[in-house]
C-alpha cells in the first residue's frame, strides 16, 4: 500500500514539475527556496478551533509531506519525494490553538519553526479563503526561522500554504467545515529565504498556485484518519 501511495506522488510530482518549469519567480526566491506537497484534513475542532490535519504519518500530531519540483539554494540538494514530517496546525481562539513560536516543519535536516502567521479572512485565524466561483482556495502564509545544513545561524523564512477545493464556494466550504466534517484536499506549501521579517504575503507565491492546480495531489491514496481528539 505505502508504495502505492509513493507510486501515485511519483506520477503527480512529473506534473508538477512540468508546470512549476514555466513559472517565474521572484528574483528574492532564487537564493533558497523549497517546495513542498502533501495531503490534509480541514476539520473544526472542540473549542471551535480550525484543524489541518495533515496525514500519511503514524505519528499523532504530525504528518508526511515531500519536496516536489525544483530547490534552489541551500535547499538544492534535497531531491525530489523527500519526506518530511509536518505539524498539524490548530487555528482559532481556544487554549489548544496552535502557540507561537512552535516547530512547523522538519525535512532533510532542516527544521522550521514559526514566529508569526497572518493576515486572513477567517475570524479568529490567520486563514485566507479565496472563492473564483469555480472552487475555493484555503491559504496562510508564515514568518518563521530555519536551521539546518548551510545556515550558520537561525535564518528567517517566509512559508505559504495553499489546498485547493474544487466545486465549493466559501460559503459552502465554511458551512461544511461548520457540519465537523473532515474535508479532504492535497496542500502545496513554498519557503523562501531569506525575506522580510515585517511584511507577509497575502497569497501564495506562483508556484504554490502551480504546485496546487496539479489537483488531487496525494488525496485517495490516503486511507488513513486519525482520531478528532485535536
Amino acid at each position: 500500500m505505502r508504495s502505492m501511495r509513493l507510486t501515485r506522488v511519483a506520477a503527480t510530482a512529473a506534473v508538477a514539475i512540468a508546470v512549476l518549469a514555466g513559472v517565474p519567480r521572484p528574483a528574492a526566491a532564487q537564493a533558497s527556496k523549497l517546495n513542498l506537497v502533501g495531503a490534509v484534513d480541514v476539520f473544526l475542532a472542540p473549542g471551535g478551533n480550525l484543524a489541518l490535519d495533515f496525514v500519511m504519518s503514524p505519528s499523532a500530531g504530525t504528518g508526511s509531506v515531500f519536496t516536489l519540483g525544483p530547490q534552489t539554494g541551500v535547499f538544492a540538494g534535497l531531491t525530489s519525494l523527500t519526506p518530511g514530517l509536518q505539524f498539524d496546525l490548530v487555528f482559532g481562539p481556544a487554549p489548544a490553538a496552535t502557540p507561537i513560536p512552535s516547530t512547523l516543519l522538519s525535512i532533510g535536516g532542516y527544521t522550521f519553526t514559526a514566529t508569526a502567521f497572518g493576515p486572513g479572512n477567517v475570524a479568529g485565524t490567520p486563514v485566507r479563503l479565496t472563492d473564483d466561483g469555480a472552487s475555493t482556495v484555503l491559504s496562510f502564509s508564515v514568518l518563521g526561522t530555519v536551521t539546518g545544513p548551510g545556515f550558520a545561524a537561525p535564518s528567517p523564512v517566509l512559508g505559504s500554504y495553499a489546498a485547493s477545493f474544487p466545486g465549493m464556494t466559501r460559503a459552502e466550504l465554511l458551512a461544511a467545515i461548520d457540519g465537523h466534517g473532515a474535508l479532504p484536499s492535497s496542500m502545496a506549501a513554498s519557503f523562501v529565504t531569506p525575506t522580510s521579517l515585517t511584511a507577509f504575503a497575502a497569497v501564495p507565491e506562483p508556484s504554490t498556485w502551480a504546485l496546487v492546480a496539479t489537483g488531487g495531489l496525494l488525496v485517495g491514496a490516503t486511507a488513513r484518519r486519525r482520531s478528532r481528539s485535536v
